[in-house]
């Protein structure tokens, strides 16, 4: 096959220049994520006054939108996306065990905002 050679370079320097746009994309958005500005996660859970006992935060029900639940569960436990998607497909399904209660009320407050219906329990 007879090609142009100039229709072939151009391809070739438009390939370059678009891999170096990404490229210096990816840089700088790990650039922000290191340095904590930017589109970042919430803060961990587990932040303020401890009560006494371990408590159990379980998922009843995902409500009608999916995505923002299992995106919160990710966030919350630390799974992949698969596992936090078992949890919404086996509900009732205990996402926490054996924390504070600081963290298991700020992990429900997230999940109720997501529109899900949890329930905490001491024990």
């Amino acid at each position: 096959m007879d090609r142009d050679p100039v229709v072939t370079i151009a391809a070739l320097t438009l390939i370059l220049v678009v891999g170096s746009v990404a490229v210096a994309v990816a840089a700088r958005r790990a650039d922000r994520r290191a340095a904590g500005t930017g589109t970042t996660s919430p803060p961990p859970v587990g932040a303020g006054p401890v009560r006494e006992g371990p408590w159990t935060l379980t998922l009843e029900s995902v409500g009608p939108k999916l995505i923002p639940v299992v995106r919160e569960l990710r966030a919350i436990t630390g799974l992949g996306l698969a596992e936090a998607k078992g949890l919404t497909d086996r509900v009732p399904s205990t996402v926490l065990a054996g924390v504070d209660h600081a963290a298991a009320t700020a992990a429900r407050d997230r999940l109720a905002a997501a529109g899900a219906a949890v329930r905490i329990a001491q024990g």
